[in-house]
């Protein structure tokens, strides 16, 4: 079931370790070099080379514990496994070390035993939480007391009002019975009518009239000519009437991409006066000069710090783990001369965000298509990503980068058969960009209406292939695994995922799930294809809540690639480090 069990610590003693198949410690050193190093510890899952690693941090103690299995065999509640591990230990075994100056001179050998007691205790938990529940009888369910008590609230009801009827008609006097049978005599009576109104013999009945019902069994010439608009309405009147024409995206001058946020503006300093860091300024004047920092002059920063973080759309764990990394690389350093613990602070702040948003892959999509032309190829780009979020807007200002910036010949595929009005809606956008759509209209599967589409492509000459799918929710299996087939079948040059500013921390969910769902849905004896980058719309609606590109990229290690700012095609952005950290600190 398990690969390896190892406890070291923050500076890389193993104090314990257990394999149960024969190891290489790569995995172990690729978790420190990628993980610890980078002060990712938050994350708790690493998976390298079909293996995962998850791992506890004890930080009172400096101590880390790891566990590594296969990634396909997916075991649940190893969290629970690693929490007893890290209790039982920290408890029992670490007190009883030997620590002189800071180094150990016994190692725990004895933990075996405990592990094989915290390991049956594990297995017989986990099977009792998997263990099937006996069904309840029907006389036993909430269902039956709930009918049985519904029913007896009506036969109270219908013998409450039999009383009320046989206690009223009991106390009436016989003046009151004798006035109310002739009351009841006479309303049965008929009213008389009244004298009849002479209609006039001009007046006919009106006939009820005939309704259309939008189709008829024989259409006539006039049916013909009231239906055809091609000789009224010409392409430019009817482009007129689109409702989500080119105004909509291009502007008279559409030439500029770059006129939204200058280069001027991302590399600016950020400004203390009303951002995040004023809020403490004040308890930080005291501190100047050549001072040690002390936990206590650290803890009210980073308290006010992490609450401004969140406040700013970034996860709760991530920002307290922000801090802590941060606190640690500023404990025991001293100011320099003239400067504050507060300017020490941003420039260790800055460095961590840079550190975090720097992608390990750099992508530049226009170098990258460029270079398949060359090879006379087409290059491909899948969408992915969850209703509404505008997949198929962004893929269309994609798509008009690499027109202007690069001059290259599209193709669009519309492979989203399942919303309603996609398809259409895609034919907009081809018909303002000026290019090629290949469809099957609300037909087909996906994945082959991508393939005719590619080899369509490599025939027409077009140098790049933007394929748009189906939003779908992260949870749903039967999509998730369509969207896994497209992706195997078609082996793009490149799959983004087009997440949402507006909704947060849900947008690190999205993409942690379809990432996930990629890979265990992939094809058996293939390598997973996973999402290689995030596209981040509606970036303009959030001001400088921006903490979501933190929280997606620290998560999952993936690169922000482009950010939305706008509804036109030219407000797409290449992701700028500085512009995030300006954003979150001003």
């Amino acid at each position: 079931m398990f690969d390896y069990f190892c406890i070291f610590t923050t500076s890389g003693v193993v104090l314990w370790y257990k394999a149960f198949v024969e190891m290489k410690f790569d995995l172990i050193n690729q978790l420190i070099k990628d993980i610890m190093i980078e002060e990712k510890t938050a994350k708790n899952q690493f998976i390298y080379k079909g293996s995962i690693i998850k791992w506890k941090v004890a930080n009172e103690l400096n101590l880390i514990f790891t566990v590594v299995y296969k990634e396909v065999l997916h075991l649940s509640y190893v969290d629970d496994l690693l929490d007893l591990i890290k209790s039982e230990f920290s408890k029992k075994i670490y007190p009883t070390l030997d620590l002189d100056s800071g180094i150990f001179q016994m190692l725990p050998s004895h933990f075996d035993k405990n592990f094989k007691q915290i390991q049956a205790k594990w297995e017989a938990k986990t099977q009792d939480k998997k263990g099937p529940k006996k069904m309840k009888t029907f006389n036993e369910s909430k269902k039956k007391k709930k009918a049985t008590q519904l029913l007896d609230d009506d036969i109270e009801e219908d013998e409450k009002e039999e009383d009320n009827e046989t206690k009223d008609e009991s106390q009436m006097t016989k003046a009151e019975l004798a006035r109310k049978k002739l009351e009841e005599r006479f309303s049965k009576k008929k009213p008389k009518k009244g004298p009849k109104t002479p209609k006039s013999s001009d007046t006919k009945p009106k006939g009820k009239e005939g309704r259309s019902w939008g189709y008829k069994d024989s259409i006539t010439q006039d049916d013909l000519a009231a239906i055809d608009r091609s000789k009224t309405f010409n392409d430019d009147d009817e482009e007129e009437k689109i409702p989500h024409g080119a105004s909509k995206y291009l502007d008279e001058d559409d030439g500029d991409m770059d006129d939204y946020w200058s280069s001027d503006e991302e590399d600016k300093e950020v400004e203390n006066k009303g951002g995040l860091f004023s809020r403490f300024t004040n308890t930080l004047k005291t501190f100047t000069g050549n001072k040690e920092l002390t936990e206590e002059d650290l803890d009210p920063i980073m308290e006010e710090f992490s609450n401004g973080l969140m406040e700013k759309n970034v996860a709760q764990d991530i920002a307290v783990s922000l801090c802590e990394s941060i606190k640690k690389s500023l404990m025991k350093t001293k100011t320099e001369s003239f400067t504050t613990v507060k300017t020490t602070v941003k420039n260790a702040l800055i460095e961590s965000l840079k550190k975090i948003l720097t992608p390990k892959r750099k992508i530049d999509v226009l170098k990258d298509a460029l270079a398949a032309k060359k090879r006379g190829e087409p290059y491909k780009i899948v969408f992915i990503g969850v209703n509404g979020v505008g997949k198929s807007t962004t893929l269309s200002k994609v798509g008009y980068f690499l027109q202007k910036k690069g001059g290259l010949n599209l193709l669009l595929a519309a492979c989203d058969n399942f919303r309603a009005g996609a398809v259409e809606q895609l034919k907009v956008h081809a018909r303002n960009l000026q290019v090629p759509i290949h469809d099957k209209g609300y037909k087909g599967d996906p994945a082959f209406i991508a393939q005719e589409a590619i080899t369509k492509a490599k025939k027409a000459g077009h140098d790049v292939v933007l394929i748009d799918t189906a939003g779908r929710m992260q949870d749903n299996e039967p999509l998730m695994r369509a969207l896994a087939k497209l992706v195997h079948v078609n082996k793009p040059d490149l799959v983004l995922f087009v997440g949402e500013a507006l909704v947060g921390n849900d947008a690190t969910d999205q993409l942690t799930k379809f990432n996930q769902a990629l890979i265990d849905y992939s094809y058996q004896g293939s390598d997973p294809r996973t999402i290689d980058g995030i596209i981040l719309s509606k970036c303009d609606t959030v001001d400088d809540k921006i903490g979501a590109s933190i929280s997606m990229v620290y998560s999952t290690g993936k690169p922000i690639v482009f950010m939305g700012i706008g509804e036109k095609y030219k407000n797409l952005k290449k992701m700028n480090i500085n512009t995030v950290i300006n954003a979150l600190l001003s």
